[in-house]
């Protein structure tokens, strides 16, 4: 199954795309002022210097993105600066992966950014966004079966540890919409990682919501199912949205918002009523 996408969608983005690996946070960020201003004010690169500006002012060190995780209150004082009319909100759990809700968000032209794994691609061959890699019956069961399975989640991560070794911290992307695709209904994200990212990608939602969406705030990679959370911890933790365990601390379902500040009340009563 390739997940490349070229059709329209309903966020009309003008992508910048990062120059180096590890910068989703700062490309969402950059996009998403690009967004509501209606045009190009910044790329990833610019966001990233604008906080070492900052970062300099307070004797902080600048950031080194292969050892940094840029922390929310660093995004959301940076938002504040380059972008004051606009705010971002951050929810979490599977109450929020419903596709009636993010089809109301983004009909109101909200920027919906998710959290999730990259496991849609062969770790072998980054380039290519596809599933091809994972045996044919794994992907049934990963896109076409809209329950959850602990036994397929175990079975997708092992596989993937097998050929990959180890699992690293999520990535984030941008949703630009969520249409059907032979019969299957997709997200369609803006794709910006910092390689293989000619094409935005349709990813299967019940791949995304039943497998994707979980991610943790520490450095350490998972090198072994047994380091995921058993079977009881993660239907909790999907419900919940945050779990620590072990050296983890667990997050699923996590989403940030975009918003025009002055549409706070449209964004609640969205929240509140889907």
């Amino acid at each position: 199954m390739n997940l490349d996408y070229q059709g329209p969608t309903q966020i009309k983005l003008d992508r910048v795309l990062p120059q180096s690996p590890n910068s989703c946070r700062l490309s969402v960020l950059a996009n998403a002022i690009n967004f509501y201003a209606g045009k190009k004010l910044f790329t990833p690169e610019a966001v990233l210097e604008d906080i070492n500006s900052q970062r300099k002012s307070k004797d902080i060190p600048a950031v080194d993105l292969t050892k940094d995780t840029l922390q929310d209150s660093e995004i959301d004082a940076t938002l504040k600066k380059l972008a004051p009319d606009l705010s971002l909100i951050r929810v979490n759990g599977i109450k929020y992966l419903t596709p009636t809700l993010w089809k109301a968000l983004l009909l109101k032209q909200f920027f919906l950014v998710i959290n999730h794994q990259l496991v849609y691609y062969d770790p072998l061959n980054p380039l290519k966004n596809e599933l091809n890699y994972l045996p044919t019956d794994l992907v049934q069961q990963l896109v076409h079966e809209p329950e959850f399975s602990y036994q397929t989640f175990t079975d997708l991560y092992r596989f993937y540890l097998h050929r990959a070794k180890a699992i690293s911290e999520g990535h984030v992307d941008i949703v630009l919409d969520l249409v059907e695709i032979d019969g299957v209904d997709s997200i369609i994200l803006a794709n910006m990682a910092s390689y293989g990212n000619e094409f935005l990608i349709k990813l299967p939602f019940n791949f995304y919501k039943n497998y994707l969406a979980f991610d943790w705030t520490n450095e350490k990679a998972i090198t072994d199912v047994k380091e995921l959370p058993p079977e009881t911890e993660f239907n909790a933790l999907r419900n919940i949205g945050f779990l620590k365990t072990g050296q983890f601390q667990f997050l699923y379902g996590l989403m940030e918002i975009y918003y025009p500040t002055d549409h706070r009340g449209d964004l609640d009563q969205i929240l509140c009523t889907t």
